[in-house]
């Protein structure tokens, strides 16, 4: 008798017991049933990096990187939206975008493609978006519209062509943001800024991989 007294607790006691105690198994369902939060739900952010973009961008466009890769990837689904892309800029632009990432509010400003193609109407279908392309060959062409000319000496000879061509990748994770751009062929156009850590540089030995002097323009 004695030991089984021992074990009785005063009744405040034991309400405090049985709180804690149903607390505990609160707990334990909880966290048995809540889902584990993606890494961009719990505050963490993956950079992109060119090994990630360039797997990407191959299992996006398969075997092919061509004007045929994208149309048969948009036969598939009236909704398709790539994933990762291409900007075609200028060197300096580049450096200014893998700092600040790619902004809307620069589309149609002065320094970039639509600009220097000196074309009104696309200046104008420019404004407010990113324009991107899953084209290496594509990108390549936009990316020759910052290709400068610069004199030759004082004397004013010949003018060279000075290459000012560079590229960047980027991942476009929301398809709602995405939107064919009617101007250009395989060409998209981005609603949503990008931040830093969504692109990268892309070398331009990787582009010029996929130029055909045969076909300089893709068609």
């Amino acid at each position: 008798m004695k030991k089984i007294a021992n074990k009785i607790l005063h009744p405040r006691k034991e309400r405090q017991r049985r709180k804690e105690q149903d607390r505990q198994e609160g707990e334990s369902s909880m966290q048995a049933t809540t889902p584990a939060r993606s890494p961009s739900q719990s505050g963490s952010v993956s950079k992109l990096t060119l090994d990630r973009f360039l797997s990407g961008l191959e299992a996006q466009n398969g075997s092919k990187d061509s004007l045929t890769a994208d149309a048969q990837n948009r036969e598939k689904s009236d909704t398709y939206a790539p994933r990762f892309m291409l900007h075609g800029t200028s060197k300096s632009n580049a450096d200014n975008i893998e700092q600040t990432g790619l902004q809307t509010s620069y589309g149609g400003q002065e320094g970039g493609a639509s600009t220097n193609m000196n074309d009104p109407k696309y200046i104008e279908n420019s404004q407010g978006v990113v324009h991107g392309t899953p084209s290496r060959r594509t990108a390549r062409t936009y990316g020759q519209y910052h290709t400068k000319l610069s004199a030759a000496g004082k004397s004013g000879g010949e003018r060279s062509i000075q290459d000012n061509s560079a590229f960047i990748g980027f991942e476009a994770e929301d398809p709602k943001s995405i939107n064919r751009d009617d101007d250009s062929d395989a060409g998209y156009k981005v609603s949503q800024s990008l931040p830093p850590n969504k692109v990268v540089r892309i070398p331009n030995e990787i582009i010029e991989e996929t130029f055909d002097p045969t076909n300089p323009i893709p068609s």
